[in-house]
């Protein structure tokens, strides 16, 4: 059974900056595998131009001024970094009002009714 996630990157006001569609083929899935499957759905964005990732670390490109279409993304190196930022409060995840503590949680994909959001934390300048 597959079902379509909706993640939604949100602003700490509740707008939201982008949507991403998620196909999940198990009826459970981890904070680490939603974090992944987000991942590999940002790099095959990384084509659209007009597209902006929250979890791909895109320094290099912009500093470079490599092409998207040129730029190959390391997945697995991809991954650390989003869970280490995720351990590190750096961004969380809601699933409908509740908040994802670990990356080991595990959530029934056929329970999910709403977008879940992915929230990027900024840290204040000179604070």
């Amino acid at each position: 059974m597959t079902t379509t996630l909706t993640i939604s990157d949100t602003t700490i006001g509740g707008d939201s900056l982008n949507d991403l569609l998620l196909e999940i083929n198990s009826e459970y899935i981890t904070i680490a595998e939603l974090i992944r499957e987000r991942l590999k759905a940002e790099i095959e964005k990384q084509k659209d131009a007009t597209y902006k990732a929250m979890l791909v670390v895109s320094e290099l490109r912009s500093s470079f001024g490599i092409s998207k279409k040129v730029m190959k993304i390391d997945l697995e190196k991809q991954l650390k970094i989003a869970e280490e930022a995720f351990r590190n409060n750096q961004f969380f995840i809601l699933i409908g009002d509740r908040q994802a503590e670990s990356l080991e949680e595990s959530i029934c994909v056929g329970d999910i009714k709403q977008p879940i959001s992915f929230i990027k934390l900024t840290q204040l300048v000179g604070g």
